[in-house]
């Protein structure tokens, strides 16, 4: 469901029913969303490309991070593809 993996909300909450089975992934890649977008207005590109990109692979239901890598790659020349 394309919407309601839009809502953080949700996302959190699977997040934490999935981390009860011992599957830490999706929790993790919610941080590396959230440290990939204080680099990113930092402007660490790099360091902000690696969290996405990490963020993407852990959960590949979580379309924030590739959403925000995709948008990186595609407007800035400081990203390297």
């Amino acid at each position: 469901d394309q919407a309601a993996a839009l809502d953080r909300t949700w996302l959190v909450r699977r997040a934490v029913l999935i981390e009860a089975t011992g599957e830490s992934g999706p929790r993790r890649a919610l941080e590396l969303y959230e440290i990939g977008c204080t680099l990113r207005h930092l402007g660490l590109w790099s360091d902000a490309e690696r969290a996405y990109d990490a963020a993407a692979r852990l959960d590949r239901s979580f379309l924030w991070p590739a959403n925000n890598l995709s948008w990186m790659l595609a407007t800035s020349a400081d990203v390297q593809a």
